[in-house]
């Protein structure tokens, strides 16, 4: 490969980097770093080979912290097949069997034969259709109602969960109660259906749990965030932390020239890992050290708590006279 080569696969590697970061180019941007691995790795120069691997491990962290749709996540698990076929670097090797473990566990692949109803089964249908691995002798079958809702749930469910955002828990029951609302007026989901047994009353189950599901604390503020230092990796941050030290969220080893934002703990960790962490939780990966939050009533809480833990350490040092032991 010439140096002409190797310049423009390095412009192409940094603008799928870019491309990963937006939601509307991150699908297409997956599929061709797919056919980079296939068609450009084995021939790529090790900077460039490293870039690609970079690429890989950004989406798999994008895919666990913004993009969570299954369509996402398909893509996904089709570049991270690719990319342990071609890697050669042991460790670089198992963090993507890792990934691929990820996805599959995500998209359920490993039930989704138990899940099928019966009549989709391999062997059991009567139409011409066979399944992966065999000759297909007719057209598919057209996509079944109960799939696009187990996708549905799967989906609105890590939404709710991966976020502290009021207006996604309002999103959710909306979907939640359209869903409901074709169950009960038959549309794609007959109430007669024994694939659906027990569907209508779980999502009603759901729905009426929702408002009550306990909430995890907000996300950092904004503010705080922003102040926190990036520092850059030199080889006496090196020296004191020790050679082969991660990121703690990517696991990547940290280089001489890495970019690391500090936070108030001490701990430190790649800007791109820690901001999409920071805009869900409030507290570092490592130790759980919590920061200041735009949460009013949680700030209040916590004072409240703390006075309140004050107090009941005051009581138990009392003496019977009413006089404290200090220790």
């Amino acid at each position: 490969m010439g140096k002409g080569d190797r310049e423009s696969l390095a412009v192409l590697v940094a603008g799928l980097q870019n491309e990963l970061n937006r939601k509307n180019t991150f699908e297409g941007a997956v599929v061709s770093l797919t056919c980079m691995f296939r068609d450009l790795y084995k021939s790529a120069p090790a900077p460039e080979r490293q870039a690609m691997y970079a690429a890989a491990c950004r989406a798999e962290r994008l895919l666990q912290s913004r993009y969570t749709s299954s369509a996402f996540w398909k893509a996904g698990l089709k570049l991270f097949q690719q990319a342990e076929a071609m890697l050669t670097e042991p460790k670089e090797k198992r963090n993507m069997q890792g990934f691929v473990q990820k996805a599959r566990v995500y998209l359920g692949e490993q039930t989704e034969r138990e899940t099928l109803p019966p009549h989709m089964r391999a062997g059991t249908s009567s139409g011409g259709f066979l399944f992966e691995g065999q000759l297909t002798m007719g057209p598919e079958p057209p996509r079944h109602a109960w799939s696009a809702i187990r996708d549905t749930l799967r989906e609105n469910a890590t939404r709710l969960f991966n976020s502290n955002d009021p207006n996604v828990e309002q999103d959710v029951t909306r979907r939640l109660q359209n869903i409901l609302n074709n169950a009960r007026d038959g549309n794609g989901l007959p109430g007669q259906n024994p694939e659906f047994v027990g569907l209508e009353e779980a999502i009603a189950a759901t729905l009426a749990e929702i408002g009550n599901m306990p909430r995890g604390p907000p996300p950092a503020s904004k503010a705080e965030v922003a102040k926190l230092p990036v520092l850059e990796v030199t080889e006496e941050i090196l020296a004191r932390v020790g050679q082969g030290a991660e990121c703690a969220v990517c696991r990547e080893v940290l280089t001489i020239g890495d970019k690391m934002q500090e936070m108030p703990c001490k701990h430190s960790f790649h800007p791109d890992c820690l901001k999409p962490w920071l805009e869900a939780h409030n507290s570092c990966p490592i130790c759980r050290y919590e920061m200041p939050t735009d949460d009013r009533e949680y700030e209040l809480q916590k004072e409240r708590d703390r006075e309140f833990e004050e107090d009941r350490k005051a009581r138990e040092n009392a003496l019977p006279g009413g006089e404290y032991m200090y220790t």
